[in-house]
């Protein structure tokens, strides 16, 4: 019969997440993840792979759980202006404790370097975008949002100016993570904040 797993994939997933989210491809040593998960190395290679498998898994993971649950909030009932809202003041709302964004710090850490990285962060990019675009189009539809994709550029259902403006949010968002980790003063959050939502009807 064969033997139980002794951990629970998952859990072990989310201490992997954690450690490359706050530390970096580079500054993440075996040893790291090892201390994280309370696995020996040989039950996390045999359950991740090596060092770069475990990398993409976090990105995956990142993506099932951080990215989805914008993607939730910018789809819950509201105005476009306050499903935008709920994605800033989700920022703003974490204070001091704000850990920035996985996906920001591998776009610059490990996307120029990592094909795969690369095209994973597009992929979570695009769910992103696609959310803001649908959330921008909810009150022209009375409340119900779009359910087009972007596709070469194009916004299905969306229109290209609705497109520029959910990039043009995104870029702020992407920033107000940046600054809110760096331990920006909140004056200046808000700021971002207020400007975005001023260009929303």
């Amino acid at each position: 019969m064969a033997r139980p797993r002794e951990f629970e994939p998952a859990e072990a997933l989310d201490a992997i997440t954690e450690t490359f989210w706050s530390r970096g491809f580079d500054g993440t040593s075996l040893q790291d993840l090892v201390e994280a998960t309370g696995l020996k190395k040989g039950s996390l290679y045999a359950a991740f792979g090596d060092k770069r498998a475990m990398y993409h898994a976090a990105l995956r993971n990142y993506d099932s759980q951080e990215i989805t649950k914008a993607v939730e909030s910018l789809r819950r009932p509201g105005s476009p202006k306050e499903r935008i809202a709920r994605l800033f003041d989700a920022v703003l709302a974490a204070g001091p404790s704000a850990k920035g964004c996985l996906i920001c710090n591998a776009s610059i850490d490990q996307a120029p370097l990592d094909r795969a990285a690369r095209e994973m962060l597009a992929v979570s990019i695009a769910r992103m975008e696609n959310a803001v675009v649908q959330a921008l189009g909810a009150q022209a539809l009375g409340g119900q949002t779009l359910r087009g994709q972007t596709l070469g550029g194009q916004a299905l259902g969306g229109g290209a100016e609705r497109l520029r403006q959910a990039r043009g949010i995104l870029a702020s968002y992407f920033g107000l993570r940046v600054l809110a980790k760096s331990g920006a003063e909140e004056g200046l959050l808000r700021a971002v904040r207020d400007e975005v939502l001023a260009g929303i009807p």
